[in-house]
């Protein structure tokens, strides 16, 4: 990752450049900080714009795919929208699974999609595709620019455009990618000399644009959460649920007052990051605790949802199980729940809201609240009493890096089984640990370079849980992590393949194990060794907490691989959940 300081570089040598410069100029002024470049000879102009701008540090990444989700864990640690600049063609296609995860997960990226001369459209030409059209679903917003000219006028317009897109990207609410489509002319590189070029208009024909304001959509009032209350028919004393996902945008300080004021209990997803530190009345153990008999004669009366759908597919059954009004904090672009159909959007929650929420909700039912928390206290010893009979597999292994964490600045936790198992091992503590998750489509894909973008803007040692497959997705993504002051460490549990499949029906019929869970042939050790990486193997607890504690000491990424029993995690969790539910002490 650079920071460019040489400002002897010669902005204006031709008509492209001097709409670079221009171009670079709003993004500035939008906040983007960090640009993650996707070289290529059409996009050579801007790349160069953007690397020799003092103001902007750049990462350098050939892999469109990879770039796309290094810049997305970038905005996921930095608060702020990233840019990602491409040159055209199937470079921008690459671009679309980075795409996807940030529409959902609402993640503001900036995709600098450079293209051949608008001339060239629709004549066979070579590098030349629709790049409105690949990610028109995807984005909040794009603008198609036109090719720089002679006209002053016509470029502020246009540079007035980009202003107005870029801040889509961070519109409250409705937050996500966006996309500024660029066009130079040149037959093979923007970046030629240009006969009778002489220079820019004078100054004033091109001033500054400003960023225009952000005129999102008209977020509930306060008034409004007590209307919605009154016709629901809901108030003080209810036995009330408080449920948090992954990409949780409410502050903590708004979950604190709200559970605070109603007293009731926070079931809270590792990923949604209240468990470092914990709110208050957090609650860790649902996966388990909603098979308990207590819940099924027990109805809750209202439920408070913030953030996306809980990671666990038991917890989700029981939400769906529920005839309760269910109140979400979703944006004006969610339409229908999946979960309930007696859903009701909340609009934003924030600490406003929230008091108003505590103030006409009250307290309430204080044994619905005392069960919550005898329950989850008797959860974790039934955890670790099990644990401790448990042989060595996947479980244990989970639970040591889990506890392991304790070391790290954050964690990342990859889809399938990984987030699944630390949802129900990571404990909580009064220590700051963001917790980073891709949960808007529960995607694999992307995973190492999602984390490598989360090392490089955080500037902090993290550590990333995940299983063989999702880390084969990616392999090619640790090259990415060969920076200087990058460090950190990557556990892949190797469990012979796709194990969250053993959980479902096709892992009865004839060829799953060939054509499913496919375990992969992947030679770790190597591929660590062809990108320079540290290497370990663990076969058991010892050498795995070894290994974790040896990782400190390293001035780069350790990949560890954790060898654990294919087929040992489905026996596993019934032990532990049953454990779970039956402890009386």
């Amino acid at each position: 990752m650079t920071a460019a300081d040489d400002r002897s570089w010669v902005d204006d040598y031709n008509p492209n450049a001097l709409w670079c410069r221009l171009l670079v100029e709003q993004l500035v002024t939008a906040g983007i900080r960090d640009v993650v470049l996707c070289p290529g000879g059409r996009s050579a102009a801007m790349a160069l714009q953007i690397f020799h701008d003092p103001r902007l540090s750049t990462t350098v990444q050939t892999d469109e795919r990879i770039g796309g989700f290094m810049a997305l864990g970038m905005a996921l640690t930095g608060g702020r929208p990233v840019a990602v600049c491409t040159t055209s063609g199937s470079a921008v296609g690459n671009l679309v699974p980075a795409l996807l995860e940030a529409d959902a997960s609402k993640i503001p990226l900036v995709v600098l999609s450079c293209d051949r001369p608008v001339a060239y459209r629709g004549t066979g030409a070579w590098q030349t595709t629709d790049q409105l059209a690949i990610c028109a679903p995807f984005v909040r917003a794009a603008v198609d620019l036109p090719e720089p000219g002679d006209d002053a006028s016509a470029m502020v317009d246009a540079l007035e455009e980009v202003a107005a897109t870029l801040v889509r990207a961070t519109r409250e609410g409705q937050e996500g990618p966006v996309q500024l489509n660029v066009p130079f002319p040149g037959t093979w590189c923007p970046t030629a000399e240009q006969p009778g070029w002489l220079g820019p208009p004078p100054a004033p024909a091109l001033a500054a644009v400003e960023m225009p304001t952000a005129d999102g959509p008209a977020l509930q009032p306060e008034v409004a959460v007590a209307e919605l209350l009154d016709e629901l028919g809901v108030g003080a004393g209810l036995r009330g649920l408080i449920v948090a996902g992954p990409g949780l945008r409410a502050p903590r300080s708004a979950v604190d007052i709200l559970a605070e004021m109603t007293g009731y209990p926070v079931l809270a997803d590792a990923a949604s990051g209240l468990r470092r530190p914990a709110v208050r009345n957090v609650v860790c153990e649902a996966d388990a605790l909603v098979f308990h008999p207590f819940l099924a004669r027990t109805k809750p009366e209202l439920i408070i949802r913030l953030g996306q759908a809980p990671v666990s597919h038991t917890v989700h059954s029981y939400l769906a199980a529920q005839d309760c009004p269910q109140l979400r904090d979703v944006g004006a672009d969610v339409a229908g729940d999946v979960l309930s159909d007696s859903s009701y959007g909340l609009g934003s929650l924030d600490t406003v809201v929230a008091r108003r929420l505590g103030e006409c909700l009250g307290p309430g039912d204080g044994e619905w609240r005392s069960w919550w928390e005898q329950a989850a206290a008797r959860a974790r010893r039934g955890r670790e009493h099990a644990l401790r009979r448990l042989a060595w597999g996947e479980s244990r292994a989970v639970d040591a890096v889990c506890r392991a964490s304790d070391g790290f600045d954050f964690i990342h936790l990859a889809n399938s089984m990984s987030v699944r198992n630390a949802n129900l091992h990571l404990s909580p503590e009064a220590r700051t640990m963001p917790v980073f998750a891709n949960r808007g489509l529960n995607g694999i894909d992307g995973t190492i370079a999602t984390f490598a973008g989360e090392l490089i803007a955080g500037k902090a040692r993290g550590l990333l849980l995940i299983g063989d497959q999702a880390a084969c997705h990616d392999l090619s993504a640790l090259g990415a992590l060969r920076q200087d002051g990058v460090r950190g460490c990557i556990c892949v549990v190797n469990n012979g393949g796709g194990a969250v499949f053993d959980f479902v029906a096709c892992h009865r019929l004839p060829g799953y194990k060939e054509a499913i869970r496919h375990p992969p042939s992947v030679d770790l050790a190597g591929a660590a060794q062809a990108f320079g990486l540290p290497f370990r193997r663990c076969l058991d607890e010892v050498q795995l907490a070894q290994a974790l504690t040896d990782s400190d000491s390293q001035a780069a990424v350790t990949l560890i691989e954790v060898m654990v029993p294919p087929d040992s995690l489905a026996g596993e969790l019934d032990r532990l959940f049953l454990s779970m539910v039956r402890q009386r002490h």
